[in-house]
């Protein structure tokens, strides 16, 4: 009797375990295979549990969850121009993630858009070797937001994103900013005027690099309210 007592409160104190998880992995361009820095890693439904990939596009998270034994870790994977990314990486395991570009072709009721194709009589590329970035990365762009974001009176509630799509020339110049995806009719609202000029008044970027030249590249940003 004192036996089978003694295994019921082992398996009761097995049961009763906490189960901690610790999973690393590697970021990386699928198309280049260059390591991505400053995407954003979290465990899916716990967005608190988060972090960002170091200049090597490495990147650990851990967690805490009750049960003895481990399901894999879902984690969600961002980034700016990227595809959002989901994958299960198991208990102590390590991932290299592959992440894809986001293509985003100027929509056709982009007016402000007369030739998406050419500037200056110059190819602008929707993706490069080293495409344009903000200087100091998605962690420096993110900085430069949040100091400068500020809610109009007028739609102090609304929230979403206003995408703006824009040029950088050869210079790292913002050129052709304008809305890409409108949510209102009619004249350009307080909101979207908001995300305008937080594009125009930017500093310059680092030009994007094709071939080991400097090319006009076009990029669309989601400017988050």
């Amino acid at each position: 009797m004192t036996k089978i007592l003694n295994i019921l409160i082992g398996l009761s104190i097995l049961t009763s375990c906490d189960c901690y998880q610790r999973v690393t992995g590697t970021v990386i361009d699928k198309e280049t295979g260059k390591p991505l820095q400053g995407v954003s890693v979290c465990i899916k439904n716990k967005d608190w549990n988060k972090t960002t990939t170091d200049s090597t596009g490495h990147f650990e998270l851990s967690s805490i969850s009750g049960g003895f034994r481990c399901p894999p870790m879902t984690i969600i994977v961002e980034n700016i121009n990227y595809n959002k990314h989901e994958t299960s990486i198991p208990e102590g395991g390590q991932e290299i993630i592959k992440l894809e570009k986001e293509i985003i072709l100027p929509s056709k009721d982009s007016t402000c858009i007369p030739n998406p194709d050419i500037l200056d009589n110059q190819q602008v590329y929707l993706i490069a070797e080293q495409n344009a970035e903000f200087f100091g990365g998605q962690t420096a762009f993110m900085a430069y937001l949040a100091k400068n974001l500020r809610y109009p009176k007028e739609q102090e509630e609304w929230q979403g994103s206003i995408y703006i799509t824009f040029i950088v020339d050869t210079l790292g110049n913002i050129r052709n900013e304008c809305i890409f995806k409108r949510y209102f009719k009619g004249e350009i609202s307080p909101i979207e005027k908001v995300a305008l000029n937080l594009i125009k008044e930017m500093p310059k970027w680092t030009p994007a690099e094709k071939d080991g030249k400097k090319v006009y590249m076009r990029v669309t940003l989601p400017i988050k309210f």
